[in-house]
């Protein structure tokens, strides 16, 4: 007869282990979506700095993208707006 560890099972390992295995790989779709809107909204800033000459720097637009990723991811619109950024009266909020 085996004298077992006491508090160490295989299964207890294999259920950490693929714990372990998932929460890495949600942590890794976060940040590939994250890096995407980050390029797709760095784009947007590249074609707006256009009308200034290349007066802007891509530091500067890099870094607005990255202030932009952060409030984006931390508190989203409420209201929707058009074009000129005025907000309908009569919008519902957008959740």
């Amino acid at each position: 007869m085996k004298a077992q560890m006491p508090g160490i099972s295989a299964a207890g390992t294999l259920a950490r282990y693929f714990s372990l295995r998932f929460l890495v790989a949600m942590l890794a779709m976060f940040a590939i979506c994250c890096v995407l809107i980050f390029f797709v909204d760095f784009i947007e800033m590249l074609r707006r700095a256009g009308n200034y000459n290349g007066q802007v720097s891509g530091f500067l637009l890099a870094w607005m993208t990255l202030l932009r990723l952060l409030v984006l991811r931390a508190h989203p619109p409420l209201r929707r707006a058009d074009r000129h950024g005025r907000h309908f009266p009569d919008a519902e909020p957008l959740l």
